[in-house]
């Protein structure tokens, strides 16, 4: 009768700080918490060390996490997290949708559909640390670079950083034997967005 406890992504992310856990002052740090006691002002903490959690999720000591209609078992936790299978085609429309944004010079809705592209893919760096360093890599470079050049609206730089953008997100997938997947820019706009600036 647990539940997990609330992430401060925005803060830590904001501060490019690892993410951190949500819990009551003077309550010892845990994976798991209910929910603050009433009254208690809560802090942020560092997560519980690994061998901690392993030792939460160990085959003679679990914990029942109450879902609607049943439970589920602390350790099945990782097997029901998106993986990059499915956090990837989620990136792959946000960007999309930043390009024509950023064709139409709406610089705002690009703005907000590259940031939340990155959101999408820190949460994958993540549920899958193997990709961790190069997706901040890329985060920091050359997709910093398309989001000055919305920033600024220079939209030659935009369109020249966007192509390189996506011929790096390419060879990410090669380097990690999924050359298969070859990300292009969509031919037309996404129909469910009116791309037009409003300011």
């Amino acid at each position: 009768m647990v539940s997990l406890h609330a992430r401060d992504v925005t803060a830590a992310r904001q501060r490019r700080l690892p993410i951190a856990i949500l819990v009551p002052v003077g309550v010892a740090p845990t994976l798991l918490e209910r929910r603050p006691a009433p009254g208690l002002v809560g802090e942020l903490r560092a997560p519980c060390p690994p061998d901690r959690v392993a030792a939460m999720a160990s085959d003679d000591h679990d914990h029942e996490i109450k879902i609607k209609g049943g439970s589920f078992e602390l350790s099945d936790l990782g097997l029901l997290m998106p993986g990059m299978a499915e956090i990837m085609p989620l990136v792959g429309t946000r960007i999309w949708k930043c390009y024509y944004a950023g064709k139409a010079r709406n610089r705002a809705l690009a703005a907000f559909q590259l940031k939340e592209a990155v959101n999408l893919m820190e949460k994958g760096a993540i549920l899958r640390p193997k990709y961790a360093e190069d997706m901040d890599k890329f985060v920091s470079g050359i997709v910093g670079t398309v989001g000055k050049a919305i920033e600024t609206q220079d939209w030659a730089a935009f369109e020249g950083a966007f192509e390189t953008m996506i011929e790096q997100a390419n060879a990410y997938h090669e380097q990690y034997d999924k050359g298969y997947l070859r990300w292009k820019i969509p031919s037309e706009p996404p129909p469910d967005l009116d791309m037009t600036p409003v300011d």
